[in-house]
């Protein structure tokens, strides 16, 4: 057994062997850290990732929620705006109404008016002629002093007569 240890050769796989498990150990034991580092990193993408999920979820839902919300904001718009149009519409049709019956009602007092004032203007017409008549018919029957006396008289009722008659 002796002439083992004095072979070169043995001692070289000797020290070949220790350098392989040294070096082994020290590699084994970076590449432990280097793995477990790798590890905890991955972890804490893998968090991140699922914060991020977790925060793009709640974004998703705050946007549905606020579309949702908006979805019935525009249905009441539009809801109110029916019914504001339904009563303006309304309103609308009231006062064209109430415009028609007034201006109908000054139509009527105009035409009363104008009415009035053709009965006056035929009363006077009339006047006129009668007037007229008589005093032809007195001038024809009645000699020059009782057809002053008949004038003057007609002349001075006349008014009062159409008064009296309007």
């Amino acid at each position: 057994m002796m002439t083992i240890f004095s072979d070169p050769t043995f001692w070289t796989l000797i020290a070949f062997l220790f350098c392989i498990v040294f070096f082994g150990i020290k590699g084994f034991f970076f590449i432990k850290t280097y793995l477990q580092n790798q590890i905890v990193q991955i972890e804490s993408h893998l968090k991140e990732a699922q914060n991020l999920a977790k925060d793009a979820e709640n974004l998703f839902l705050k946007r549905m929620q606020e579309s949702e919300d908006l979805k019935k904001t525009i249905k009441e718009i539009k809801k109110n705006s029916q019914q504001d149009s339904t009563f303006l519409s309304q309103e609308t049709y009231h006062k064209i109404e109430d415009h028609l019956k007034r201006s109908e009602i000054r139509f009527q007092k105009r035409l009363k008016l104008i009415e009035e004032q053709a009965f006056l203007k035929i009363r006077e017409e009339i006047a006129d002629l009668i007037y007229e008549g008589s005093f032809n018919l007195l001038k024809k029957q009645q000699d020059k002093k009782s057809q002053r006396f008949f004038i003057k008289e007609a002349l001075e009722t006349l008014p009062q007569n159409i008064q009296r008659n309007t």
